[in-house]
């Protein structure tokens, strides 16, 4: 397996920073995100390989997170991390184009043997996608477009809230 560049969000920063060891000592590079939110920003600036995910966290869950990262790029792998392991959750998740649901605590074999399986799929998938060597400018184009896109997504505020606030407007002519 080559090395690959992983996002790894995770809320609880003693969890986050194992996953990040366990990771390099596989021999790949990952990227951390305390959340949903700040995953969007750091896929927007650096793309990664694959996704480790833990499904509850604040402000955007891990399958809102998969939504999203999908709109920019359908093939990501994306494995799921939780405590909570029923049947339910696991369904939505792999509908929501999760490809590995790991459940805590979970040893480092298994996050090795997830991301074994997950790697390939996603690059056979990328590269069966290639029909011609324009490709590599599509690739950067649509890089420069998923920089914006979630940059848009995170960044766009959220909508104002109806209130029970009045307002008159009186005017007197002079």
């Amino acid at each position: 397996m080559t090395m690959a560049r992983v996002l790894v969000v995770e809320d609880d920063g003693e969890v986050r920073e194992v996953i990040c060891q366990a990771l390099r000592a596989l021999g790949h590079h990952p990227e951390p995100a305390v959340d949903g939110r700040e995953a969007l920003r750091v896929f927007g600036l650096r793309r990664c390989d694959a996704v480790v995910t833990d499904l509850a966290m604040p402000h955007m869950d891990g399958l809102e997170l998969t939504e999203r990262l999908h709109l920019l790029v359908p093939t990501l792998p994306v494995l799921m991390l939780t405590g909570r392991g029923n049947l339910d959750a696991m369904a939505r998740a792999v509908n929501r184009g999760v490809v590995e649901y790991l459940r805590k605590p979970y040893r480092a074999g298994d996050l090795e043997s997830a991301l074994r399986r997950a790697l390939p799929a996603s690059r056979a998938a990328e590269s069966s996608s290639r029909p011609s060597r324009r490709w590599h400018l599509w690739a950067a184009v649509a890089a420069i477009a998923a920089g914006w896109l979630a940059w848009h997504l995170v960044a766009a505020p959220e909508p104002p809230r109806p209130t029970a606030a009045r307002l008159a407007v009186t005017a007197t002519a002079p």
